[in-house]
């Protein structure tokens, strides 16, 4: 089990883009090492690998009000793990409280991602299978989207107990499916345990960012 923080959990007993209060960083690692889910110095970030999925959830540096911040030994840690075991046909999963500027209806609210958006973007862009995961905007399904952009393949979540757009019953969210051809995000209510079928989601493999990305290296090697 991996949890992340969320902008309330952050900015409680902090002023704003003050560090986070030791006590919350304290508790945070108390679950961590309950749950075996290993945590690097000077970052507040964590990753784990999943039957050779790696999954990695990216918690603000910052108490911050409504955005997130990555200090630079953070952003050296990403790229370290971004690079580590990487295959352009093996999906990488990030997940982010926030969802980045000029994706997902409402991203922009409150000031969006932060000021690290557009850096984090070109990075990313080296990794084209990333699937980047977020909630914040609390929308729920009919509503949520999943987009497919040249960079990366955002996937928005549905608020767990505080949807406020399409379905708004509490207990929702996904169980996702992974093979060589395809992505699947199964819709599911997990407080009456019950499917909710025709919210389902399939992505297909490649994702387009990847095929994107090969595209672009033929036209550079050939005449």
């Amino acid at each position: 089990m991996m949890l992340m923080l969320s902008n309330h959990d952050v900015r409680t007993d902090v002023e704003e883009g003050f560090s986070l209060d030791p006590v919350l960083v304290n508790l945070y690692h108390d679950y961590l090492d309950k749950f075996g889910i290993k945590y690097y110095a000077n970052t507040m970030c964590i990753d784990a690998w999943f039957n050779d999925y790696h999954v990695l959830c990216l918690n603000t540096d910052l108490g911050l009000k409504k955005m997130m911040h990555l200090n630079n030994d953070l952003v050296k840690w990403l790229k370290e793990k971004l690079a580590e075991n990487s295959d352009i046909h093996k999906p990488i999963f990030i997940v982010t409280h926030q969802a980045f500027d000029a994706s997902h209806w409402k991203a922009g609210l409150f000031g969006g991602f932060d000021d690290q958006d557009e850096m984090l973007k070109k990075l990313f862009s080296d990794y084209p299978q990333i699937v980047m995961l977020n909630g914040h905007i609390h929308n729920g399904f009919s509503v949520i989207k999943f987009i497919q952009r040249p960079y990366v393949t955002l996937v928005e979540i549905p608020s767990l107990t505080r949807g406020e757009n399409g379905v708004k019953s509490p207990g929702t969210g996904c169980l996702i499916k992974t093979s060589q051809n395809e992505m699947v995000f199964k819709a599911w209510d997990f407080y009456g345990n019950k499917k909710l079928a025709k919210y389902n989601q399939v992505i297909k493999l490649p994702l387009l960012s990847v095929l994107v990305k090969k595209l672009k290296e033929m036209e550079a090697s050939e005449s």
